[in-house]
């Protein structure tokens, strides 16, 4: 899942800058409209945890996590570590960690969770998190 955008990214000819496509939360069809600020190759797809961590310390990673739940829904803030499922139905970008937590940038805005991110706890596999992550090439 998570994937998919990196693998469209790299066969039809980059990606675009934010300001010039922003996201709409919508389905549709992608648009091939604006010049294009990086281009990838593909994915590196890893599993667990500790690769997780050697991921995150090169470049951000995609990760596909189960946010179906209320508590996910719902986060305001804190380090995430309520009990969730393992029904991988969103994908979110890991760009940091501490010793106790990821720090996950979720792409429903600003005004939810953290500012936009979520710090979800180390340790637990929690929500999925280090079953499919990756990063373009």
């Amino acid at each position: 899942m998570e994937t998919d955008a990196i693998e469209w990214v790299g066969k039809n000819g980059g990606q675009c800058l934010g300001s010039d496509y922003p996201y709409t939360a919508r389905g549709g069809t992608c648009k091939k409209t604006c010049k294009a600020a990086a281009t990838v190759k593909g994915a590196k797809r890893f599993t667990g945890e500790p690769a997780l961590i050697t991921g995150i310390t090169l470049k951000p990673c995609t990760v596909a996590v189960d946010a179906g739940g209320s508590a996910w829904q719902s986060y305001k803030g804190g380090v995430f570590d309520t009990s969730c499922g393992k029904q991988l139905n969103h994908a979110i970008l890991a760009v940091g960690y501490t010793d106790k937590y990821y720090i996950v940038k979720n792409s429903w805005g600003g005004s939810w969770g953290a500012s936009g991110y979520i710090y979800i706890v180390r340790g637990k596999n929690l929500c999925g998190i280090a079953l499919e992550p990756s990063y373009p090439i």
